[in-house]
């Protein structure tokens, strides 16, 4: 028996399938399952993976100091008051927010189609402007975590990681402090140690640092750079001790350089073109220390780059002994055109003294690409 929908019939039916879907999209609008952020855990962010590449050749591992990237609200408890609306460098909303955009586009960009597995930051203030890069810029059309604590830097300026949790899972983190056994009165960032997974398949230590900076002079600073290395060296001894073929990178601005003590002696980072077996270390940003090409340009030198901004990696990433293995060999420094001041050829800067320039940062992103051969 044939049975013919009369046409009232088929109006009514679509109307309730219209309704029925209106419902369901306004109930889904109002409950988005995303946690509200809070410092010290690891947040969940946009659930979106727009734009990822499945099953990429490599994972792009980036640094970036984001310089002074400060919400311009006042916290009482930092010495943050020159940037907030009112302080010295009148640091607006506006301002704050274009910043804010410029990360996120900046970001996107350095993926080049294939977004990033891992950023490490440095110079941020708290978990608010992480919650702001990730879900007020492009970064929204991601699916980005971060990792945060409120450091004991007396400016307020932490270390942090976002992450893409379909790449890298963290298992563990922990913020190292750098003044054990040493002058209580010296209080500087904390290290970020962040353990995980690539691919659900490879272990991988990850270490985030931002060393003390050279205010006073370089004489006059390096024993606290070389007692944030040698912490640093312990932990990184650590985790050899559980497996001498850990897949380790380090990755920050370490305000010396890689031919410097804190680095080169302390830590025992060494380089590439110079190894030996014995080596455990490998520092990838001595091509570019030797040719004289850098990350950042301080105020007092206008011609003379420095390679503060570094990625170093274990011996078994060089060499691929253990799951990973560092993709050519070397690490990048981005220069994108879009991060220069187009007068002086250095990086743009968000303020030059107290005259705002609306730049990205005084430093260079740097990045690795690593292949998971697992």
């Amino acid at each position: 028996m044939r049975i013919d929908f009369q046409p009232a019939i088929m109006t009514n039916f679509l109307i309730y399938q219209v309704l029925f879907f209106g419902m369901y999209w306004s109930w889904f609008s109002r409950h988005d399952l995303r946690f509200t952020p809070t410092s010290g855990d690891i947040m969940h962010m946009d659930s979106s993976i727009h734009g990822c590449v499945e099953n990429p050749e490599y994972e792009r591992i980036v640094f970036y100091n984001t310089e002074n990237l400060f919400h311009p609200s006042n916290d009482s408890v930092k010495l943050d008051d020159d940037f907030t609306p009112s302080g010295e460098f009148h640091w607006t909303y506006n301002r704050y927010y274009r910043k804010i955009s410029n990360l996120g586009k900046l970001f996107v960009a350095i993926g080049e189609g294939n977004m990033p597995a891992v950023i490490g930051l440095c110079e941020v203030e708290n978990g608010i402007v992480l919650n702001d890069i990730l879900k007020k810029s492009v970064l929204k059309n991601h699916s980005y975590k971060f990792i945060h604590k409120e450091s004991p830097d007396i400016r307020g300026i932490d270390v942090a990681l976002l992450y893409d949790p379909m790449k890298f899972k963290p298992e563990k983190y922990e913020y190292l402090k750098v003044n054990k056994n040493a002058n209580p009165e010296f209080i500087t960032r904390e290290i970020l140690f962040v353990s995980g997974v690539f691919h659900k398949t490879v272990k991988c230590q990850i270490f985030v640092n931002h060393w003390p900076s050279r205010r006073g002079g370089k004489l006059a600073s390096d024993k606290k750079r070389n007692l944030v290395a040698g912490i640093l060296k312990q932990y990184i001894d650590s985790c050899y001790m559980r497996d001498n073929r850990s897949n380790v990178i380090i990755m920050g601005d370490f305000n010396d350089e890689p031919g410097d003590h804190s680095l080169i002696k302390i830590l025992e980072a060494c380089d590439p073109d110079d190894s030996n077996k014995s080596d455990l270390l490998y520092n990838l940003m001595f091509p570019y220390y030797r040719k004289g090409e850098g990350t950042h340009y301080r105020i007092n030198n206008f011609t003379e780059a420095s390679v503060l901004d570094q990625i170093i990696v274990s011996r078994a990433i060089y060499f691929g002994d253990n799951g990973i293995k560092l993709k050519n060999g070397q690490s990048i420094i981005y220069k994108n055109v879009f991060l220069y001041d187009k007068k002086n050829k250095r990086p743009l800067r968000t303020y030059q003294g107290l005259k705002y320039l609306g730049g990205y940062s005084d430093h260079l992103p740097v990045y690795i690409d690593i292949q998971i051969i697992n």
